[in-house]
C-alpha cells in the first residue's frame, strides 16, 4: 500500500554540476537564510532545524489525520507509521484499509459513496517526469532537459524525478501520490 510516513530532501547539486557539467555558481545574498530553498548551497545548521521543524510538522499533521479517517489513537498511529511499509494483508489487519482493491474498485467505491454521476468520466494524467537540473535551468523542451539529466548520470536522476516535478509550485514540504486523477 506504501509507506506510512513524511520524508524530507533537499538536494546540494553543486558537486555533480561541477564535476559533470562543468557549471560554477555564485550568489548574491541580501538575507543570511536567503539560498536556503535552494539547490546549490549547504545548509547551515539552523536552515536544517527550520527544515526539521517543518517536516515534523507536517509528520504530527499526517498523524493526526490519519488517526481521524481511520479511528485510531495517534499512539496508535505513531507505533505503526514510523515511515514503515505494509502490503494490502498487512495494511487490513493493522486497521490502515478498508479492504484490498485496486484503483478501479477504489474509484468505484469513491463514485458510490459521493453524489457525482454515475456515469463520471475519469482522466488520469501520468506525472511529466522533470529533473532538478532543469528546475534550475528553466528548460521548456523535455528533450533538452532527458539529454541534460543522461548526460549527468544516475547521480542525480535516480534520486529526484520523483520528487521534483514543474506542475508544482515550489514550497517546503509536498505529500505527492504517485498519479494525479480528475473525477467529472
Amino acid at each position: 500500500t506504501g509507506s506510512i510516513g513524511v520524508f524530507g530532501i533537499i538536494p546540494n547539486v553543486t558537486a555533480p554540476l561541477e564535476e559533470f557539467l562543468g557549471v560554477y555558481s555564485d550568489t548574491i545574498l541580501l538575507h543570511d537564510h536567503a539560498t536556503m530553498n535552494g539547490v546549490t548551497q549547504p545548509f547551515s545548521d539552523y536552515e536544517c532545524n527550520v527544515i526539521q521543524d517543518g517536516v515534523n510538522s507536517t509528520y504530527d499533521l499526517f498523524l493526526n489525520r490519519v488517526s481521524e479517517g481511520r479511528s485510531l489513537t495517534i499512539a496508535r498511529v505513531r507505533e505503526i507509521a514510523q515511515g514503515r511499509v505494509y502490503t494490502g494483508r498487512q495494511a487490513l489487519s493493522i486497521g490502515l484499509i478498508d479492504e484490498i482493491g485496486g484503483l478501479d474498485q477504489a474509484v468505484s467505491h469513491c463514485i458510490e459513496e459521493s453524489e457525482l454521476n454515475k456515469g463520471a468520466a475519469l482522466k488520469a494524467y501520468p506525472n511529466r517526469e522533470i529533473d532538478a537540473l532543469s528546475l534550475l535551468m528553466n528548460s521548456q523542451e523535455l528533450e533538452d532537459e532527458v539529454k541534460l539529466v543522461e548526460s549527468i548520470g544516475d547521480y542525480i536522476s535516480s534520486s529526484l524525478p520523483f520528487i521534483i516535478h514543474r506542475d508544482i509550485p515550489q514550497k517546503n514540504i509536498y505529500m505527492m501520490m504517485p498519479i494525479v486523477m480528475d473525477v467529472e
